[in-house]
């Protein structure tokens, strides 16, 4: 099943790269946090990052994989990961809905990065 996972790959490529969450683990777009929200500055770490399922954490770059799971796996990945982590488990099914449906975009072993509300193929710099 394709699926969005942290990766390290391309880390360091940009000046405002970051990698909290564990390389590999399934990742989500959680969208702004609350304080972007209040004053659409969008200064936070949250505006160029996915949110890691298991971990809790943020990074910049996710990969599309091909991951031996079923969907009902994925859903409880999402559910028991969010709920371990305190980020919102009513939440689960949207977040893994979108996470599905972001990485259906993409050939599998595509970095990509996200930006505010966009979310694009990693090109390399240079």
């Amino acid at each position: 099943m394709k699926v969005l996972v942290a990766t390290t790959t391309t880390q360091g490529d940009r000046d405002d790269d970051f990698s909290h969450t564990v390389d590999g683990e399934l990742v989500f777009d959680a969208g702004q946090c609350d304080r972007v929200a209040q004053d659409d500055s969008w200064d936070c770490e949250c505006s160029l990052s996915f949110a890691g399922v298991a971990s809790g954490e943020l990074t910049t770059t996710a990969v599309v994989v091909d991951l031996p799971m079923d969907i009902k796996q994925f859903m409880r990945a999402f559910r028991d990961g969010l709920a371990r982590t305190n980020i919102c488990r009513e939440c689960a099914a949207v977040y893994a809905h979108r996470a599905r449906i972001c990485a259906l975009q993409w050939p599998i072993g595509t970095i990509i990065e996200r930006d505010r509300d966009v979310i694009q193929e990693r090109l390399p710099v240079g």
